[in-house]
């Protein structure tokens, strides 16, 4: 078979035995692609292959305290606006941390309370891009399918590759490696 067949062949598949995902637009199919690929490197490289919560939390008690957060702006900017507004969390909030109280009290005060650390937004984020791979790989998207999730995916896959490039350090005068600006 072509690639070409063996697509269509999938993709036949899913339109008579998944609905829900039959009509996903390609950018999306794209963008979640993208998201799990990046999302497995970080796992490999900072998780040892088995994500977890624990593992997560361990990861980011070990950034440093204060971060340059500009490269992250867009992505925190887009992530907040959608889940929380003046008024609270938006109907996007509870879905993404499910049942989870640890991951729901991480992402609270950033989020929806607007204030803690450099820290605990780089924190926020990275277990936002944790939620959205739950959320896409453990099912929770079989429900809904993957209607308004291409951007989600899309920030997520982005906010992963800062975070595997450790975005957050000051980069040398050169430009050519990242370096620690702590002693």
């Amino acid at each position: 078979m072509t690639a070409k067949q063996d697509i269509d062949s999938i993709n036949s598949w899913i339109a008579q035995n998944a609905q829900e995902f039959a009509s996903v637009a390609p950018k999306t199919k794209a963008a979640a692609y993208y998201f799990t690929v990046l999302w497995s490197i970080f796992d490999l490289r900072h998780l040892e292959r088995s994500a977890s919560r624990d593992k997560l939390v361990a990861f980011c008690n070990r950034l440093p305290e204060e971060l340059d957060l500009d490269p992250f702006e867009e992505h925190w900017d887009y992530f907040r606006s959608r889940l929380a507004n003046d008024n609270g969390p938006t109907e996007h909030f509870e879905p993404l941390h499910g049942n989870d109280g640890v991951v729901a009290a991480i992402l609270h005060d950033p989020i929806v309370a607007q204030h803690g650390t450099s820290k605990d937004r780089l924190t926020a984020m990275i277990f936002i891009t944790y939620r959205l791979r739950c959320n896409l790989v453990h099912g929770n998207k079989y429900e809904d399918g993957l209607r308004d999730q291409y951007d989600n995916l899309m920030h997520g896959a982005k906010l992963t590759m800062l975070i595997l490039e450790e975005a957050w350090r000051p980069k040398d005068t050169s430009g050519s490696h990242l370096t620690w600006d702590q002693e």
